[in-house]
């Protein structure tokens, strides 16, 4: 695990211009959508350590890859293979993704598990704030959902 949080760690470039690192690859002449290959936010970085760590236990465990030498030329072959392992569990598009990004910043390897075919968002399946539902109370602390927007509770409206 040290191995797979170092790694991200190398990656890490807060305070640094991602604006600025994207124009420069792109006056190189690079493609429109490019990667510095570093991590600008604090959040991405736990978000993709958080996937990354879930990985390399998976493969460990299934796999008995125990180092991150192992794992990378593997790297390919597994990644698909945990990516549709999550896709038959049901797992949604967005958190797929966000797994995906997580494992191409980890090897920087852009076109990781292109073979795997991810579900396509639709506004139609996403539940998340679409109602009140228990794992979402912490967002809006106070406030209740009434037909799909916020509303403040009438007496923060009375007393402010």
């Amino acid at each position: 695990m040290k191995e797979t949080i170092d790694r991200l760690e190398s990656k890490m470039a807060i305070g640094q211009s991602r604006y600025a690192a994207k124009q420069a690859i792109r006056e190189q002449g690079k493609a429109w959508s490019v990667s510095d290959e570093k991590i600008h936010s604090f959040k991405t970085r736990s978000t993709y350590q958080e996937h990354s760590i879930r990985f390399v236990k998976w493969a460990r465990e299934t796999h008995h890859v125990t180092q991150l030498a192992q794992l990378d030329p593997r790297a390919g072959e597994l990644v698909s293979e945990y990516l549709r392992i999550q896709i038959a569990e049901g797992k949604s598009p967005s958190t797929l993704m966000a797994r995906r990004s997580a494992f191409r910043m980890l090897f920087s390897d852009r076109t990781l598990a292109d073979d795997v075919k991810l579900p396509v968002r639709s506004r139609e399946k996403i539940t998340r704030s679409r109602g009140p539902v228990a794992h979402d109370k912490h967002l809006h602390p106070g406030e209740q959902l009434t037909s799909n927007f916020l509303i403040p509770h009438a007496s923060s409206l009375l007393f402010g």
